[in-house]
């Protein structure tokens, strides 16, 4: 890799980190039948009160709520808490990913009236629905609660689960009284998606499919700003944090979604329903689909319900999902995603080796031709149009192409960037080990240095290895063509040589040891090619016996 490509990547790196740093900074803290596994505690929680600064629903009223009670539905690998409480849920934890025991919480409703499926304070006339606590029976796949409002309306929450990661929510609304009842309701479909840590602010996304297309939704500044209101065909609402979604796909017609800020940084969508009159006995049903788990549209595209659309990985999202494919692939072989990693290193090596080979072999004629572009600078410097006419007929003597190193610059960046967007969104690397590497999605931490009572320095290895192969990289591009540079710029090579590996040393320092691992080993690979394209072409000696 030419030094202008490196520097385009580490600008590109650079640019990233910026941005990670601003966002902190103003943004803080096929289908089988499950047996899913249905529980209630038998602890009470003590009551919940919600403050007016705290308080937020759809329309932000402040509800005090009671004593209420836990019911687990649980799968090998989602486990949903709902509560009595209104009938809704109030957290979702991952018990299990790519075969490795967890228990990491998808999100975690800090009030139960921003529980997903909770109702607003304004449904069916009153917040009786949303504080009511509702009767429950426990299913063989779930959990049905049932409440009867002072209207007469009969209210049904049926959660039945689908598999692993998804339930089918259903929602009954009965008039049993002699006379109509207009029954009009919101409802949260998505909710306080848990952040790991002020950095990963910046993945969060809560988006929808609006109106035929993807959008993002704008979310506003504070919780005490007024939300923002979508008006159209809605299939589906989402939120996205760094390695997981929560989507809800209504099966029925919504015309409304709300997106509000929480406390703490959360974020809600409310989906507003249809208002209709119901006539005596009359029953209505909305269905909803409720997605909980990995942000990965391979696993969403198996509800055929359009919702692998939701997931977005950068803007190679593309090339992302291909590079995830081939490393799911080789681990599938090897089960092992430290070598799944070394092994797709080796082939993306491989595949771009003959762009590579172009670069270097262009970077090393131009490095050969300097000398003579320099004296005709000085020759010529007060004839800028014979100069260049002078040096393109240089460069056509030599059958030189001056921008022959820029196109597999330009073609590998796009692989470069879609690299460092799948491993930073790669949950596959959450708790995945290799060597003493305990999580590839984390820095690699080999030990720590204690400097004081309460403060400690990691020391990560990855990196430091990284830095020393790039150094010798960067001295194997300069050895061939150091007899023909000027003083000058023999200095400016060698201040390059060990300015690059301490500038990329320090920017993967932190980073996940999957991607730091990947440019290691690709590092390493670009070194043995060096070295095999300088005895491959022997452009100093073509040119200069010319």
């Amino acid at each position: 890799m030419d030094k202008r490509t490196l520097m385009a990547v580490a600008l590109a790196i650079f640019v990233m980190m910026v941005y990670s740093s601003m966002m902190q900074k103003y943004y803080p803290p096929q289908k089988q039948q499950y047996q899913p596994t249905v529980s209630s505690s038998s602890t009470v929680s003590s009551a919940q009160t919600v403050s007016s600064a705290q308080a937020t629903s759809i329309a932000g009223t402040s509800v005090k709520f009671p004593k209420h009670k836990t019911i687990n539905i649980e799968t090998d690998s989602i486990d949903w808490e709902l509560s009595d409480i209104g009938g809704a849920i109030k957290a979702v934890n991952i018990k299990k990913i790519n075969n490795l025991e967890k228990h990491d919480t998808i999100c975690k409703a800090e009030f139960l009236n921003s529980a997903l499926f909770s109702f607003s304070a304004e449904s069916f006339g009153s917040s009786e629905a949303m504080r009511s606590s509702y009767e429950y029976t426990k299913t063989g796949t779930g959990v049905v609660f049932d409440l009867l409002l002072k209207n007469g309306i009969e209210i049904n929450k049926i959660y039945n689960v689908i598999d692993s990661n998804g339930l089918e929510i259903e929602m009954r609304f009965k008039n049993t009284t002699k006379t109509p009842v207009e029954v009009g309701y919101s409802t949260i479909g998505t909710s306080s998606i848990k952040i790991d840590s002020a950095q990963d602010t910046r993945f969060v996304q809560a988006s929808m499919f609006l109106n035929g297309k993807r959008i993002k939704a704008k979310v506003p500044r504070s919780e005490t700003a007024a939300s923002e209101q979508y008006h159209g065909t809605i299939d589906w609402v989402s939120l996205q944090s760094k390695y997981f979604s929560l989507v809800v796909k209504p099966y029925h017609s919504i015309k409304t979604a709300t997106v509000s800020k929480l406390p703490n940084n959360n974020i809600s969508i409310g989906l507003e329903n249809d208002t209709v009159m119901l006539q005596p006995g009359e029953t209505v049903f909305n269905k909803y689909l409720l997605y909980s788990g990995p942000a990965d549209a391979t696993i969403m595209a198996r509800y055929n319900a359009g919702i692998e659309n939701s997931v977005n990985i950068g803007m190679f999202g593309f090339i992302s999902h291909l590079l995830l494919v081939a490393l799911n692939f080789l681990y599938s072989v090897f089960r092992n995603y430290g070598v799944a990693i070394i092994l797709l290193a080796i082939l993306i090596s491989l595949l771009m080796y003959p762009l590579t080979m172009k670069s270097f072999k262009s970077m090393k004629e131009m490095q050969v031709l300097q000398p003579k572009i320099e004296k005709l600078r000085k020759d010529l410097k007060d004839n800028p149009q014979k100069l260049n006419k002078e040096i393109m007929e240089l460069y056509k003597k030599h059958k030189v192409n001056p921008f022959g190193g820029c196109l597999p610059m330009v073609l590998q960046m796009p692989v470069f960037i879609a690299l460092y967007q799948a491993f930073s969104r790669a949950i596959e690397l959450k708790g995945a080990g290799f060597l003493w590497i305990k999580d590839l999605s984390l820095s690699d931490k080999a030990f720590v240095i204690q400097t004081g009572p309460g403060s400690s320095i990691p020391i990560n290895v990855l990196p430091i290895l990284m830095g020393i192969t790039m150094f010798f990289q960067q001295k194997a591009s300069t050895m061939s063509v150091h007899a023909n540079k000027d003083d000058q710029m023999q200095q400016q090579q060698k201040m390059m040589t060990f300015m690059m590996p301490v500038l990329f040393g320090f920017i993967f320092y932190n980073m996940p040891s999957g991607l730091v691992l990947y440019w290691f080993i690709n590092t390493l690979l670009m070194f043995f090619q060096q070295i095999r394209i300088m005895k491959t072409f022997h452009v100093e000696s073509q040119i200069e016996t010319q």
